[in-house]
């Protein structure tokens, strides 16, 4: 009898100081994919380093810090670990995201059939 390997689920990390923004993206997400979260770029950070997410979805003006400190603490860790996560930062559009080594955007109002577009382009890649 031939048994079925289930695909591991990618891992995304969501980043945002809105409970009920990160509840919201981890219940229409987690059908598809392994989310966990943080509230700040520090919990994030070490989230990250624990975790080993396959994507990264930031807001951009969460605390201590904003996020383009968070891609680039992202960033450094990641060349001693050899790895590259695909990061995306969501924005009212008014942030300079010039300069951020980032993956991608994404209107912090975005709906659900979007990402979930957005997503299974990348992933067909």
């Amino acid at each position: 009898m031939a048994v079925k390997i289930m695909e591991e689920k990618k891992k995304i990390l969501v980043v945002d100081g809105d409970k009920h923004t990160r509840d919201c993206i981890e219940a229409m997400l987690e059908i598809w994919y392994s989310i966990v979260t943080a509230a700040n770029t520090d919990d994030a950070f070490e989230t990250y380093k624990k975790e080993h997410p396959d994507y990264v979805f930031a807001e951009f003006s969460i605390e201590p810090v904003n996020a383009g400190d968070l891609v680039e603490k992202i960033r450094i860790y990641e060349k001693s670990a050899g790895r590259r996560t695909m990061i995306f930062i969501s924005t009212d559009g008014s942030a300079n995201l010039s300069g951020l080594d980032i993956d991608g955007t994404f209107n912090k109002s975005i709906d659900m059939d979007t990402m979930i577009n957005k997503l299974t382009e990348i992933d067909s890649q």
